[in-house]
């Protein structure tokens, strides 16, 4: 639950008026009054290709990463994360209802990253404190209790869920798979991820999408497990909503390599359902997270290249729960551009490169009405 943004209209407000799938009629339209714009963020002097926007929190509050640090934004305004001075690497990867923040930041001089929270205004971050038994934990998602969802990829794929101190719960791997990688929960504790099956490693292992639903009610394996059509695929999962609809995909090997992208409804006994990306794409590309209640899904139209062998860069685009994915417009013709973060109001955040190569952080207003089907 990494996309939620405060302050919608009216008519995103009511339970009603629903596209078939899930969006809402008001946020397919972006909502009264909407003026669709691709809005280019500021960024430090010395700009990453890392840097983006990796949620929307309340208020007009996106967050992120500028000059590869931890920043947010609130309007066209920059904020720098007061972190230390010994600070290389880092970011804020999401943000809560309540505008309380997680991110990670690397120091020099100390192993592995540091997770922190943060709120704005706040005159230095707060340092997370994590399990005894977690050797590198990141900070991946928060919801709106401020349960804060690790991840350590170091010790085997094992999670933790913690708030203010305290270890709520530690999210393990099942016997029957190698390991596993916890990437979002809502708002009632429910925590998804993918799952690495036994009988390889790497590029040659295939995945699983995996649920571990709230009060520690055992583990759910999101089906199918590896389907014939796609080969050894690995099943990949980003982000859930609060209706628990969950968002994510799978990448396929072999011959040519790509994703296509996917969703599970609960109660999570289907298959996942595929959806059809832009045909300029061949249809491939990923789901990276989905708004709080809507239904919107922001992601990335790519393929390694199409049927003659052509490279297509990267597309940033918006799925507003029924029919295909729709692209968002480039900063730059022939320059790649990646969806990452949807909010109820019907914007998508990401970063997007300019003709000259620089990479920027990004917003895409109303999104589906600048969507195309190239």
């Amino acid at each position: 639950m990494r996309r939620w943004i405060r302050g919608v209209t009216g008519a995103l407000a009511l339970a009603g008026a629903l596209v078939p799938g899930g969006l809402p009629a008001a946020a397919a339209a972006g909502g009264d009054g909407c003026a669709p714009e691709l809005k280019v963020l500021p960024t430090t002097e010395s700009p990453s290709w890392n840097d983006g926007v990796n949620d929307f929190g309340p208020d007009g509050l996106a967050v992120g990463r500028a000059g590869n640090l931890p920043a947010y934004w609130t309007g066209s305004q920059l904020h720098r994360v007061p972190v230390p001075a010994t600070a290389y690497l880092g970011g804020i990867e999401a943000v809560n209802g309540r505008g309380l923040m997680v991110g990670q930041v690397n120091l020099s001089g100390v192993h592995g990253s540091v997770p922190f929270t943060y709120r704005a205004g706040d005159a230095a971050i707060t340092p997370i404190e994590v399990p005894t038994t977690a050797q590198s934990p990141t900070a991946v998602d928060v919801n709106d209790h401020g349960e804060v969802l690790l991840q350590d990829l170091l010790s085997t794929g094992r999670s933790y869920v913690v708030r203010d101190g305290h270890l709520l719960r530690t999210i393990t791997t099942p016997l029957d798979l190698n390991s596993t990688t916890a990437t979002a929960l809502d708002n009632a504790g429910t925590v998804v991820g993918d799952g690495e099956a036994p009988g390889g490693s790497g590029f040659d292992a295939s995945s699983v999408g995996m649920v571990w639903p709230a009060k520690d009610k055992g583990t759910l394996t999101l089906g199918p497990a590896v389907p014939t059509e796609f080969g050894n695929a690995r099943w990949t999962v980003r982000d859930i909503d609060e209706h628990g609809r969950v968002v994510g995909g799978v990448l396929r090997y072999g011959e040519r390599l790509g994703h296509r992208p996917a969703y599970w409804d609960a109660p999570y006994q289907a298959a996942a359902t595929m959806v059809d990306g832009p045909p300029s794409h061949e249809g491939h590309g990923t789901f990276e997270a989905i708004s709080r209640t809507t239904g919107l899904v922001a992601g990335t139209a790519e393929f390694q290249d199409n049927a003659q062998g052509i490279q297509v860069p990267a597309q940033a685009q918006a799925w507003p729960g029924t029919g295909a994915a729709l692209t968002l417009p480039r900063l730059a013709a022939a320059h790649p551009s990646y969806g990452l973060a949807a909010s109820d109001n019907g914007s998508i955040g990401g970063k997007a490169e300019d003709a000259t190569g620089v990479t920027h952080p990004v917003i895409w207003t109303c999104a589906f009405q600048q969507g195309a089907l190239p």
